[in-house]
């Protein structure tokens, strides 16, 4: 007899099922724009909102775009061409478009000069300027000018005359000749644009003299006279003066910072009246600004920034000088704000900003010299305001900026998360809260888009091709679908039921766990899958199964990837891969004749659109309409029209004949059956397109479409060298892509539906979205995106590819699948029954959790979702659920654990800032916390203890119902949080006394001397405990250290563990809670004595450990590490009057967003035959911690799962009776047909059953093993 296993209603599993919604100001971007868009500058008057400018060498394998309607025009690429510079415009609306090509000299379209980046400006109206280098041009004529007036396009200006740009001798022999830029055009270049009513003029600083003595400027016109000079009024013993940076607020506020001998920091102004000249700026003495000061200071090398730094930055009110020097032979930089004399006679004033004491305000932060910088600033009260992308740590390296920028707020420079990622100069900024840093990181943007809502699904190997229901409008949400995907994963849509999985199995009834690449649903009665390694299965209504597919080959080994039938012709259909490969339906499969070229192809897509198929492939398209496979001349002419044509991947159709293909950075459209393909207006550079889906908009098709950027896909094959003797080699299956982001087509380029490509900055690595494999979408653009990651490298660091990364990338797979909608999809229900947490009264109940702790520096990268900072908001957010209902928990107690001590940023502010942020209390939740070793800097707790200071008393100073410290003993403290404290809670459940002490330091007394109140904590400790007990309150202690000697791996631990584990039995504490990395255990303090107390480890707010039986290697078990916090019970009325002793138990909550039901043994159950099944709880979709891979392609440390498991996995090493395990109770609809029933435990076989006295299985909530009766 065979039973569903739909009978089984799930499990009522007690979870947290909660999504946390981010309203994210700063936001990564992908489109159009890749990472190689430089950013120019913003256009802030008569622009489009949000209006911004950038560049880009354009690649040869890329289409011409198209922008407002208009084909682009290019230069002539020649033999052997360059690529095309194009200039990019950025709008609100529109993101980033391909919008102009230059024009040179006469007018013609210009390939464009390669550009230095030290030159790119964008005036307040639009205009700008853009030196570079053209090798093409001869030597000596190779720099190259670019120019854009308000509206126009940018266009190289004529060179300037010899009476302007000085040549060799003049006015004197042996002068060399002027320069408008060092190494001609790439080198060395002072610029600055500015508006001048309709036009731009730019200023340019000559280079090639030691002594420049005019600064040149176009006006923007075409006459002749658009060139002039401007003289330097100078001494007339100078010899020396070298102008390092231009800068323009406007047409009557110009700067030039230069240097010469013996006076390394010089500021001029362009005067403008009568016959304009550039005049000193005589600058207060400061250690700064005079030679002689900055000696006697202990400065020494003393200068302007060099290298690709922007040395100066105008306002309105004055100029900004960014300076370095050497203190004690260590780098020191510094910026100063200069403000000239006023005409009503108030002096010059200079104010400083840098890392010493000697400067009027701390920087917090070093300049990048070799990437370079952009700055921008605004004249207002104070300095303004002003922002510096790519700031540095101070004295760090150039991996240290973490994708941050500064902003000047009132006289304090604030380091700003961006989008993470390092090395990132180039930024654009119209207002401190309104930019670009790069072109993939918008600041300003508002909340993320929620396109996507996530439906649980009980897999855990990503999806890889969904189709729709037959006859039905494909992606509705009233038909049926289908996915499937790696590892044999099946799941079916039933209107109304959401997702169910279903199972590819053997004659036997085995689950078989076949990679599947591709799924057709050609009629009602029947689906077909295949894939991998000759995968071919067929699914028959009749049945209900997944069986392999009869009509398969004899010995077919073939590696598929996709699979297709004629909408019309339910016999007719298409299965293609690998190695020229295409198989023909007409009720068997039948091997298919390809056309010359095509023999050894690697088809990656088929689809039909209205009743022609289409089939993709590295060698190209082919068609067929029911005959032979044939090619599309338009389609083959068009595709060579690039220069180096690209690589293509997928296509999808219409039923009315429109198609879409997508491949590496190009999309490709047809209208309509028979119609011309085209271009994408814009293209998708540095992306290569994994999926495809056409819908129609105004009239037209667009395509949905899912990319991978920076890498390519499909990795080729290595070559291997083919025995004519011996059969041809068997290419290996194409690896699964790590990445997947939805993008979708709009009138002006293409739109980021996710914003979730986050660049990394270190082994805290961002935000991990499920990549998107495939689609299933409505015209109109809903639908189905189904995916998950395939545990394969990605663009940022994280995931495995080496062919000894099997174990690691199966590890952190995910399933997903997803409802997309344009304008908001709805979630779906689990399906699964989520029964309440049981709060019934008697205990006093505290949540108690820990370790969100970050790997290096994170508090810049709050925007980023790491694990630690959605996990322990997550459960925050749930404990304050709990504390609101009868008999819930009276207080958060955090163990600490936030700050790595081996990140060497013990202590940091802005570390404290963001643990505080975290932690803050909820309503009608009171929050407080131990403080742990990375607490506490070289100066103490003190930014801890500022961080903190408003947190409910006696934590800090503000006020908790319930809580009170009075009449308990201790010293006053000074301003601040408290590193140790005590206080009385009231509630039902009587009271109970909460003592946090402070062994942040290794021990009690190495702790004291940061103590805030300042007292010894031993004698404090000993008469609080003792104030408890004269007063019958049942006590907990909650500190840092593990007191537990015995325990292994020692993790956290206590030097004097013994000893204050004995002061707490013998002074009458009920139980001890600490903070261990990244696990949960109960043991008993102090180990091996007679007379103990429980103490409860935990530590799993955070990262989960990637390792397991890691006992021996000293490091944290991810069998010991269920993400969840602990609800501690103290059971008040059972106190034992002589010791003051309570009992206490514990509970772990795990942490998840939605829960599924896994049958491990497939849902084909039979009488009497024991299954397992698996609840399967989603981690909160975080970023996760990976570190450098090493030479076997494998990260150290690797990915943990993203998933938590029910029941946990077998625990089978030593110290597994200390194990806490997640709360959780499995249910069935229907006990009397099939339950849940207790494993035997003395077996290794866990599909064996313990039967009871009565020789009958014992039902048990707890177990995943299902038995099916017989009756």
């Amino acid at each position: 007899m065979k039973r569903s296993a739909g009978v089984v209603a799930a499990c009522a599993l007690l979870v947290l099922a909660a999504a946390q919604v981010v309203d994210a100001s700063v936001l990564p971007s992908l489109g159009v724009a890749d990472r190689e868009v430089v950013p120019m500058g913003p256009v802030t008057s008569g622009g489009e909102p949000g209006e911004t400018w950038g560049y880009r060498q354009y690649p040869l394998d890329l289409q011409v775009p198209v922008f407002g309607g208009q084909r682009l025009l290019f230069g002539s690429a020649g033999s052997n061409p360059t690529q095309q510079l194009v200039f990019l415009r950025a709008t609100d609306s529109d993101g980033w478009q391909v919008a102009q090509t230059p024009r040179d000299e006469s007018g013609n379209p210009y390939r464009g000069p390669e550009p230095n980046s030290r030159s790119a400006r964008i005036t307040p109206k639009g205009g700008g300027v853009l030196v570079g280098r053209d090798a093409v041009r001869p030597a000596g004529s190779r720099t190259v000018v670019l120019a854009r007036n308000p509206s126009g396009l940018f266009r190289v200006l004529p060179a300037p005359p010899t009476t302007i740009l000085l040549g060799a001798n003049d006015p004197t022999a042996g002068l060399p000749a002027e320069a408008v830029a060092g190494d001609e055009g790439s080198g060395t270049v002072a610029v600055a644009a500015v508006d001048t009513g309709s036009t731009t003029t730019v200023y340019l600083a000559p280079t090639g003299r030691a002594l420049t003595t005019g600064i040149i400027a176009h006006d923007g016109s075409n006459g002749a006279g658009a060139w002039r000079r401007e003289p330097i009024t100078l001494g007339g013993s100078e010899t020396t003066l070298v102008v390092a940076g231009l800068s323009g607020a406007s047409a009557d506020t110009i700067y030039a910072s230069a240097a010469s001998t013996g006076n390394p920091v010089r500021l001029f102004k362009r005067n403008g009246g009568g016959t304009p000249s550039w005049e000193e700026v005589p600058l207060p003495s400061t250690p700064w600004t005079d030679p002689a000061a900055a000696t006697a200071a202990g400065l020494s090398g003393l200068g302007l920034l060099a290298g690709k730094a922007q040395s100066i930055t105008a306002t309105a009110d004055g100029a900004w000088l960014d300076l370095t020097a050497q203190k004690a032979g260590k780098r020191v930089d510094a910026t100063i704000f200069v403000r000239p004399a006023s005409a009503a006679g108030q002096p010059a004033t200079v104010t400083s900003w840098c890392d010493l004491d000697l400067c009027d305000h701390p920087l917090g932060a070093s300049f990048s010299t070799t990437d370079g910088y952009r700055s921008y600033a605004w004249a207002g009260s104070s300095f303004g305001t002003r922002v510096i992308s790519n700031p540095l740590r101070p004295g760090a390296q150039a991996d240290s900026n973490q994708g941050t920028y500064l902003v000047l707020d009132g006289d304090e420079f604030v380091r700003r998360a961006g989008g993470g990622g390092n090395f990132i100069a180039g930024a654009s900024f119209s207002s401190p809260e309104k930019g670009w840093i790069g072109s993939q990181t918008e600041v300003g943007a508002g909340e993320r888009p929620r396109r996507l809502a996530r439906w649980p699904v009980a897999a855990r190997a990503p999806f890889l091709a969904v189709v729709g229901e037959p006859g039905t409008a494909r992606g509705s949400l009233d038909a049926g679908a289908l996915a499937v995907g790696a590892d044999g994963v099946v799941a079916r849509y039933l209107p109304g039921k959401g997702w169910r999985r279903e199972f590819l199995l053997s004659s036997s009834g085995a689950v078989v766990r076949q990679g599947l690449r591709g799924v057709a649903w050609p009629e009602a009665d029947r689906a077909h899958a295949v894939g991998d390694n000759g995968a071919m299965w067929q699914w028959r209504r009749d049945s209900g199964l997944w069986e392999r597919d009869p009509a398969a080959p004899i010995g077919f080994e073939g590696n598929l990837m996709g699979v297709a039938f004629d909408p019309s012709d339910p016999q007719r259909g298409y299965a293609v891969g690998k190695g020229g490969l295409i198989l023909s339906y007409d009720k068997t499969w039948t091997p298919m004749a390809v056309p010359a070229g095509f023999g050894d192809a690697n088809f990656t897509s088929v689809a039909f659109a209205g009743r022609q198929a289409i089939a993709v492939s590295d060698k190209g398209v082919l068609f067929n309409d029911g005959g032979t496979w044939r090619t599309d001349q338009q389609l083959v002419d068009l595709v060579t029209t690039l220069i180096r044509p690209a690589g293509l991947v997928a296509v999808a159709g219409l039923g009315d004949g429109a198609a879409v293909i997508g491949g590496q950075g190009v999309v490709l459209v047809r209208e309509s059956a028979g119609g011309a393909w085209r271009f994408s207006s814009q293209p998708l550079m540095s992306q290569t397109v994994l999926a495809v889906a056409p819908i129609r908009e105004g009239g037209s098709v667009r395509a949905v479409v899912s990319v991978i950027p920076q890498l390519q896909w499909p990795t080729p094959d290595t070559p291997v060298e083919e025995d004519p003797n011996s059969p041809v080699p068997l290419y290996p299956a194409y690896t699964v892509p790590g990445d997947g982001y939805l993008l979708r087509e709009t009138s002006a380029g293409w739109r980021d539906e996710q914003r979730t490509s986050f660049a990394s900055s270190g082994s805290d690595r961002p935000l991990k979205s499920d990549p998107v494999m495939a689609l299933a979408l409505q015209d109109d653009g809903d639908g189905w995106a189904v995916g998950g990651w395939s545990g394969t490298s990605d663009s940022v660091g994280r995931g495995a590819s080496g062919s000894g990364a099997r174990t690691t990338r199966e590890k952190v797979r995910t399933a997903g699948i997803y409802r997309y909608g344009a304008g908001g999809a709805p979630a779906g229900s689990t399906g699964e029954r989520e029964a309440p947490i049981p709060l019934a009264p008697g205990p006093a109940r505290f949540i108690v959790g820990g370790h969100p702790m970050c790997a290096g520096p994170c508090a810049e990268l709050d925007n980023q979702e790491l694990a630690p900072d959605r996990t322990v908001s997550l459960a925050l957010t749930r404990a304050a659920e709990l504390a609101g209902r009868e008999n819930g928990p009276r207080a958060f107690l955090s163990t600490g654990g936030r700050i790595n001590p081996e990140a060497g940023i013990d202590g940091d502010p802005a570390e404290e800032r963001r643990h505080a942020r975290l932690l803050e209390p909820r309503p009608g939740l009171p929050v407080f916390s131990a403080t742990s070793e990375g607490d506490v800097g070289s100066g103490g707790a003190q930014a801890y203890s500022a961080s903190f200071a408003g947190f409910p008393a006696p934590f800090g100073s503000a006020s908790a119902p319930g809580i009170s410290s009075a009449g308990i003993p201790g010293a006053t403290p000074t301003s601040g949080a408290r590193t140790h404290y005590a206080f009385d809670s009231e509630g039902a459940g009587g009271k109970v006394r909460v003592v946090f002490i402070d062994n942040s330091a290794g021990s009690l007394a190495a702790s004291d001397p940061h103590q805030n109140p300042s007292e010894a904590q031993e004698p404090w400790l000993i008469a609080v405990l003792d104030d408890a007990s004269s007063k019958g309150i049942p006590t907990i202690v909650v500190g840092s250290r593990d007191l537990n000697s015995g325990v292994s791996p020692r993790l956290n631990g206590a030097t004097d563990a013994d000893r204050v584990a004995k002061l707490l039995v013998e002074h009458g504490a009920s139980a001890y809670f600490h903070d261990r990395p990244e696990e949960n255990r109960a043991a008993t303090i102090p180990a091996g004595e007679s007379v103990t107390i429980p103490q409860f480890s935990t530590g799993a707010l955070g990262y989960r450990s990637p390792y397991e039986d890691s006992a021996s290697i000293g490091q944290p078990d991810a069998l010991f590490g269920a993400p969840g916090f602990l609800i501690a019970e103290i059971d008040a009325t059972k106190r034992d009057p002589a010791t003051n002793r309570a009992p206490v138990a514990v509970r772990l909550i795990p942490v998840i967003e939605d829960l599924s039901l896994q049958a491990v043994d497939g849902n084909l159950l039979r009488r009497s035959r024991p299954s397992l099944f698996e609840g399967l709880g989603r981690r909160p979709v975080a970023g996760d911690r990976w570190g450098r891979a090493g030479s076997d392609g494998i990260p150290s440390p690797a990915g943990s799962s993203p998933y938590a498991e029910f029941p946990a996995a077998p625990c089978q090493i030593a110290g597994c009776s200390t194990r806490i395990t997640p709360e959780f109770t499995f249910s069935s609809s229907a006990p009397d047909v099939l339950d849940f029933v207790k494993q035997d435990p003395a077996s290794t076989n866990l599909r064996k059953p313990l039967l009871g006295a009565d020789d009958k299985v014992i039902s048990d909530g707890g177990s995943g093993l299902v038995c099916p009766f017989n009756a």
